[in-house]
């Protein structure tokens, strides 16, 4: 995935988002340590946060499902008190990535929302 379009997602016409359903695979403890480092992998999981995270505002939703981990049978969801913790997490990476056209854009959602 390439970081400039982390944010520049097609808006989809449909009112819920369907929750993204993903599989991890690991043989050890440092397979799982590897994946958390990975930068393609923190980028999907942020990227598709913000949509869960943009779709439950948007619908006025006490919690947004992130992921459905399907192989360990695990569904992944945070409630409305905990999204401005993740949101200002992807502001971290884009402001590390110097995208500040998207920082601006997560702090205007902030505000509208008051979260």
């Amino acid at each position: 995935m390439e970081s400039q379009n982390l944010l520049h997602m097609k808006e989809d016409a449909r009112r819920t988002k369907d929750i993204t359903v993903i599989e991890i695979d690991w043989d050890s403890p440092e397979d799982l340590v590897k994946l958390s480092t990975d930068t393609t992998f923190t980028e999907f999981i942020l990227k598709e946060s913000y949509l869960s995270i943009l779709n439950a505002l948007k619908n006025n939703l006490n919690k947004a499902e992130l992921f459905d981990i399907f192989n360990l049978s695990a569904i992944v969801e945070i409630d409305k008190s905990q999204f401005k913790t993740v949101l200002n997490k992807i502001l971290q990476m884009l402001v590390s990535k110097e995208e500040y056209e998207n920082c601006t854009k997560i702090k205007k959602i902030i505000e509208k929302y008051e979260i």
